[in-house]
């Protein structure tokens, strides 16, 4: 927080490593899947066009399932390593203007082997829109609803043209009456001089980086520091994640390990000068 604004990370300390910890599971899965087909095929005998017509689609879909699993692999790897520290947001409300930190990702395939810019943009409040986007997830089993709050950034007073837009948080931080929340505290603070926190007794985010592996490990998972605290406060939790354990202990290893090497690999940039200059110094 500062005298007149507030700074939104999107980079809390459990979050990190969550990307390298699901690239290291499904993109080798799916890469076993698509050799274990290719294997199943190669002995089929081609003996009719038919044959050999099936034969040809299935090594296509085989060497894609291939490709769509090395490449979620790198896509999670360049997510969590050799990132910036923090893509923050400010909300100014002295100047009316909001300030975005952040990296650009081409929108391309090969984007993944090239450097990602790193910008810095400011936008005037006033051109700024709210929406609140609920995104349905539906499988053959289950429906679920992932909510976002989005910001859509006008070319100026007079043009409706969007320019740009972010979003505040994520889809695993929010749920439909949070996001409406988050976004009443902001417009509250931006235009009637509301609170920088929503309470009192809010907690910010952690922005100390862990000391060494095993306080990762205990920073975004079951294990490490505090584990026999969270048998008193949350003793269901951890009941369930021990009986899970062939797969729980994997998944937080690998995220233990994914959110340590953040730290060590992450690119540390600053605000500019005249960002700095306009909200002055953290309170």
């Amino acid at each position: 927080v500062y005298p007149d604004a507030i700074e939104y990370t999107s980079k809390t300390q459990d979050l990190r490593g969550l990307a390298f910890a699901g690239g290291c599971f499904f993109g080798p899965l799916i890469i076993v899947m698509g050799v274990a087909f290719s294997t199943w095929i190669l002995s089929d005998d081609l003996s009719t066009f038919w044959d050999i017509l099936f034969f040809g689609f299935s090594t296509l879909f085989c060497i894609a399932m291939i490709l769509i699993g090395i490449g979620m692999f790198i896509f999670a790897l360049r997510l969590d390593f050799f990132h910036l520290s923090d893509q923050p947001i400010i909300f100014d409300r002295k100047h009316r203007r909001v300030y975005r930190l952040f990296n650009e990702m081409p929108p391309s395939l090969w984007g993944l082997f090239q450097p990602w810019p790193i910008h810095a943009c400011v936008y005037e409040w006033d051109w700024v829109d709210a929406e609140h986007d609920m995104e349905s997830v539906i499988t053959g089993a289950t429906a679920t609803s992932n909510h976002f709050l989005m910001f859509a950034v006008r070319k100026s007073a007079d043009d409706p043209t969007i320019i740009d837009s972010f979003q505040v948080s994520n889809a695993m931080s929010l749920n439909e009456a949070l996001t409406d929340a988050m976004w009443e505290h902001i417009r509250r603070f931006m235009q009637a001089n509301g609170p920088h926190l929503p309470t009192p007794d809010e907690p910010l985010a952690k922005q100390t980086a862990p000391l060494n592996w095993w306080q990762s490990l205990g920073a975004t998972g079951t294990f490490g520091p505090g584990y026999w605290a969270r048998w008193v406060t949350q003793p269901g939790i951890m009941l369930l994640m021990h009986l899970a354990g062939p797969v729980t202990v994997p998944m937080f290893l690998l995220w233990g390990t994914g959110n340590w090497l953040s730290y060590k690999t992450e690119i540390r940039v600053d605000w500019p000068d005249e960002v700095k200059e306009a909200v002055g110094a953290s309170i």
